[in-house]
């Protein structure tokens, strides 16, 4: 999970932001308009977790 409060790199920023768009963007149409804001603040916060994550090697 990360810190809210954290700044996130640009790069990671606006990539979280186009695939949070693209999400919601998929299931709009069973969304009430209200709700959309909130899918999107949810698809970022999702987006922006996984790509703040270490990454790390697969081991072989």
């Amino acid at each position: 999970m990360f810190a809210e409060s954290k700044p996130a790199d640009p790069a990671v920023h606006q990539l979280s932001i186009r695939i949070a768009r693209r999400c919601v963007f998929i299931i709009q149409a069973v969304l009430r308009e209200e709700e959309r804001g909130d899918a999107l603040r949810e698809f970022y916060r999702v987006c922006r977790e996984e790509l703040d994550k270490p990454q790390t090697v697969p081991e072989v």
